[in-house]
């Protein structure tokens, strides 16, 4: 792949005067929209980033937005408990840590629980999506917190030609079945995409779990291992975009169901099943007042909810003839309002600001156990007479202390929270020479109830420019530098993606 630097926020520039700029500085060259908010040549954009073109998906065969991002460098694929995907970005390797941002269109599918963007992001159909732009390297002065380690940034098409119908298969047992419509007239537009895919998994063999340890103290016989697990998954996707002049519209339906196998508690899980729903409802528009000056206002709610159903805490066995399952879930909502203003000073002078304000309801629901009372009545007969299990008091006593503990987190009671973010931004970019690009601005976030973070960002493409020819750089030629945040430090990572990205 070849790499792509990467522009911030999708901004407003009026049609004239930004087809008018890239032409003048940049001819026909592909640009990228996601680190400055303005189209930017390779060359010139203040980022290090690689670009995934709708073509290279399907010259890739892949299956889902996840198996397309293997072309990045840097980023590394693994498997979760469950058999499930998790990405690797410079060192962090779970998606739950929270330091990887995914965008949809220039909109964060944040998840604020588990933290796995992706879970948010769902199922996105491959014929509607243009590109994937992705950052790597700390991007929060630009994005805000979140976007540590990389930005992933999914852009979908506006327009497409007549519609196609692709039907395929491929190994695990996989089908899937991808729609893309639409039809375009003048300033309105409407695209229809939809992508399903079913999925039997392949059926790896765990020869040993937690229970298997149990089992090596206490002679018991809990655990299904050695055992095939399964991973079964069905994945659902529809995206429905409009546009009625300078106004536009998506609306959109993820959803993913699959089979646990290892198990959310490393037990064997024949029986639990997984599901994640996300739906998504946005309207933009755009105020041109005048050729210099223009305005983008948008209002955006994401719901997204993770069900747990019957996960398995204790297989089937004579001490539990049910087993020990459990019941549980969790959702967020999220509402954002969003203006963000850009002024054209010159022709190559571009000032933006922004403001935004972001709300967030969120609620974990209480374990319920299912197979509880029937393991609560034998830990008070003691594994006596009527049980054919053979266990000594010792283990009857250990029985009574965990239906005890499981009885407790099993208490019908839920937490539920809300939460708010205001957040501003203000950025300047100007050329002073035409090899020359200076870009500076900051960006303040303000979590209530949690804390501020102010990150700003400064950066010279002149010393990059000139360490690519060879030239050494001097004590007045700083390649870039993002300064130091109270969350990030960025300078010199930062500096060190760019410099190696040029060798």
């Amino acid at each position: 792949m070849k790499p792509w630097c990467l522009t911030s926020l999708a901004l407003l520039a009026t049609p004239t005067l930004a087809e008018e700029t890239l032409q003048a500085l940049f001819g026909s060259e592909q640009s990228v929209t996601i680190a400055t908010g303005r189209a930017h040549a390779s060359r010139t954009a203040p980022a290090v980033a690689t670009v995934i073109t709708a073509e290279d998906i399907r010259r890739g065969g892949f299956r889902s937005v996840v198996e397309a991002l293997r072309l990045v460098p840097g980023f590394h694929q693994g498997l979760t408990s469950h058999y499930g995907a998790n990405l690797a970005v410079r060192g962090f390797s779970s998606l739950g840590s929270g330091n990887l941002l995914v965008l949809l269109d220039g909109v964060a599918q944040t998840d604020w629980i588990f933290g796995n963007p992706l879970s948010v992001l769902g199922t996105i159909p491959l014929e509607v999506i243009e590109r994937l732009e992705v950052t790597r390297g700390p991007g929060s002065s630009v994005f805000g917190a979140g976007a540590f380690s990389g930005v992933i940034n999914v852009i979908t098409r506006d327009r497409v030609e007549p519609g196609q119908l692709t039907l395929g298969g491929g190994s695990d047992a996989t089908a899937q079945a991808r729609l893309l419509a639409g039809d375009a007239t003048g300033d309105r537009a409407l695209v229809l995409s939809a992508q399903a895919t079913n999925r039997a998994g392949h059926r790896p063999t765990i020869g040993r779990d937690q229970l298997s340890v149990i089992d090596a103290g206490l002679g018991t016989m809990f655990s299904e291992a050695p055992s095939a697990v399964e991973t079964d998954q069905r994945d659902l996707g529809v995206l429905l975009k409009g546009q009625i002049g300078a106004t536009r519209a998506l609306a959109r339906l993820a959803r993913t169901h699959e089979a646990l196998g290892a198990g959310v508690l490393g037990v064997i899980d024949p029986t639990g099943m997984r599901t994640r729903e996300t739906t998504e409802e946005r309207l933009t528009h755009t105020l041109p007042f005048n050729p210099r000056f223009g305005m983008t206002l948008q209002l955006e709610g994401t719901q997204t909810r993770l069900t747990l159903a019957e996960a398995t805490s204790m297989p089937d066995s004579a001490l539990a003839p049910s087993g020990m399952r459990f019941d549980s879930g969790a959702e967020q909502e999220t509402w954002r309002l969003r203006a963000d203003g850009r002024y054209a000073a010159g022709p190559r002078h571009f000032i933006s600001a922004g403001l935004a304000y972001e709300q967030l309801h969120y609620r974990l629901d209480a374990l319920e156990w299912l197979g509880l009372t029937d393991l609560e009545t034998r830990a008070r007969s003691g594994l006596g007479a009527g049980t054919t299990v053979g266990l000594g008091t010792g283990l009857a006593a250990q029985l009574s202390a965990l239906v005890t503990a499981l009885s407790a987190a099993a208490t019908p009671t839920e937490t539920a929270g809300r939460r708010h973010l205001y957040s501003a931004y203000v950025q300047d970019e100007w050329w002073p020479a035409p090899k020359w690009l200076l870009t500076w601005g900051a960006r303040l976030d303000d979590y209530t109830g949690i804390d501020q973070q102010i990150s700003p960002r400064a950066v010279d493409l002149q010393g990059i420019r000139r360490q690519r020819e060879g030239i050494g750089l001097t004590g007045g030629g700083t390649a870039a530098a993002v300064l130091a945040t109270s969350a990030q430090i960025e300078t010199e990572d930062f500096l060190l993606q760019q410099l190696a990205a040029l060798q």
